[in-house]
């Protein structure tokens, strides 16, 4: 699984992976189809799952 986000590989503008922008990425650069639900059971089976990204606030200064 990649550890940038999809705008980081040029692969769109989202700042997170989802199943279906990882599921065109497979197919587009290593020539492999999978199905959405494939997909999904390999995350599970692999101890993978989704996380939202996490936003830091910036300090205030006067």
């Amino acid at each position: 699984m990649p550890t940038t986000t999809p705008a980081e590989r040029e692969w769109g503008v989202a700042s997170a992976w989802n199943t279906k922008l990882l599921q065109s990425y497979g197919e587009k650069h290593f020539g492999v189809s999978i199905s959405l639900e494939a997909l999904r059971k390999l995350r599970h089976r692999r101890g993978l799952s989704w996380t939202r990204p996490t936003y830091t606030l910036g300090t205030f200064s006067n």
